[in-house]
């Protein structure tokens, strides 16, 4: 992001900069943004920017559009969403550490990636950004698990990662696969103990995994938290900016 335009953000958003701490303003800011109350709560937004942040969700992080619809400034003026020229149009950008904090919506596959990272807890969250991290993470824990999802959106690397599973973990997430993808805490501790039989369980925790099979699992790859916001002062048409 140009310091011009970082600046500007600051401005708006009266973002404190402390050059006393040990991170740079870039991280500060970052720091501020992922901590956003629009980011776990759309309400606070018209549907018409609501509608747009799910269509660049949906898109993985990224949505490439002939011209800026009209939603897209109010998310650029509260640093919600970023834009960037592209060959024939925009690319609308969603950072990753924006995407794993939206709550699900009606339509959206509640047993994907995004959408059970989004309920996961603090726990389970910390845990999968620690292991990317290779060190114990720390909050805002939506920035640190960027690396989970560069990764995760990867096959190359997420093949690795499954390679380097011991051979009972693996099929736990086999036993899991076959029983359609989805157990409860009770069911998944049996399985553990043994990956063959299963048996019925009432009243635990579900457990869930993505929908896709283990071999093929690859979310979308998503942007960083860096994207130079575009700006424009010709007239927008809605109808043509973002594509059906």
């Amino acid at each position: 992001m140009p310091q011009g335009e970082l600046d500007a953000l600051v401005d708006r958003l009266a973002i404190r900069i402390d050059p006393a701490k040990r991170i740079d303003p870039a991280s500060q800011v970052a720091r501020a943004l992922v901590s956003l109350t629009e980011l776990r709560d759309p309400t606070r937004l018209n549907p018409a920017c609501v509608e747009l942040v799910h269509r660049v969700a949906e898109a993985g992080g990224a949505l490439a559009v002939g011209a800026l619809p009209p939603a897209l400034e109010p998310l650029l003026a509260r640093g919600l969403m970023f834009a960037r020229s592209v060959d024939n149009g925009v690319e609308l950008i969603l950072p990753a550490a924006y995407l794993v904090q939206l709550k699900s919506w009606e339509g959206e596959d509640p047993r994907g990636m995004r959408s059970l990272l989004s309920q996961a807890s603090f726990e389970t969250s910390s845990a999968i950004a620690s292991h990317y991290l290779g060190r114990p993470a720390t909050p805002p824990i939506a920035l640190s698990l960027e690396p989970a999802w560069e990764v995760l959106g990867d096959p190359h690397r997420l093949a690795e990662e499954l390679q380097k599973l011991s051979p009972t973990e693996k099929r736990v997430l086999e036993g899991v696969e076959t029983e359609g993808g989805e157990v409860d805490t009770e069911e998944l501790l049996e399985l553990e103990r043994e990956p063959l039989r299963l048996r019925t369980a009432t009243g635990a925790a579900p457990c869930s995994f993505p929908s896709t099979p283990i071999d093929t699992w690859c979310p979308p790859k998503l942007a960083p938290l860096s994207a130079r916001p575009v700006t424009t002062s010709e007239p927008l048409d809605a109808k043509k900016s973002v594509p059906s």
